[in-house]
């Protein structure tokens, strides 16, 4: 399973730590191992993320200097930024106009490029991230990012019947 987020800046603060920290729970696991290469911030987020949890952390780090020791990592950032590059081009086809990386959107085009790694893309085995978490295929349809979708709107049936109760 990979999450992609966009944080204010790299180490330790409370939105990294506590993102880090939500999504090693939502795994479900006792005992977990993070990977990542040597960086002082990147460290100090992990170690935070630690001392936050009571999962068993593993902490799990690249030699100095060598990239293939990190491969899987380097390879599944490589897949987000393309992931991302993708669903951003095609949201700015969608409207019609350039988006910048200070757009609201960003953070959700981010967090949603790995989602749609870890359920759709297979691996050498033919198996999903999201398979081999659940057991099962991710099997519901989704939205393009950026689509305009009508929804129910919550707590709105027996209400005033005169209102719409779509949105």
């Amino acid at each position: 399973m990979c999450v992609a987020k966009v944080v204010p800046a790299k180490g330790v603060q409370a939105y990294a730590v506590s993102s880090l920290g939500k999504f090693v729970k939502s795994l479900g696991y006792r005992r977990a191992i993070l990977k990542s290469d040597n960086e002082p911030g990147i460290l100090a987020l992990k170690e935070a993320v630690r001392r936050e949890l009571a999962t068993e952390l593993i902490m799990g780090e690249s030699p100095v200097g060598d990239h293939r020791a990190n491969g899987r990592a380097e390879s599944t950032v490589k897949q987000v930024q393309g992931q991302i590059r993708a669903m951003k081009d095609a949201l700015e086809t969608i409207y019609g106009k350039r988006i910048g990386g200070e757009h609201n959107c960003i953070p959700w085009l981010v967090m949603h490029a790995a989602a749609v790694i870890n359920r759709y893309r297979r691996d050498k085995d033919g198996m999903t991230a999201y398979r081999r978490w659940k057991g099962k295929s991710f099997n519901r349809n989704v939205a393009e990012f950026g689509e305009n979708v009508l929804y129910l709107r919550s707590n709105s049936a027996g209400k005033n019947k005169f209102d719409a109760r779509w949105s």
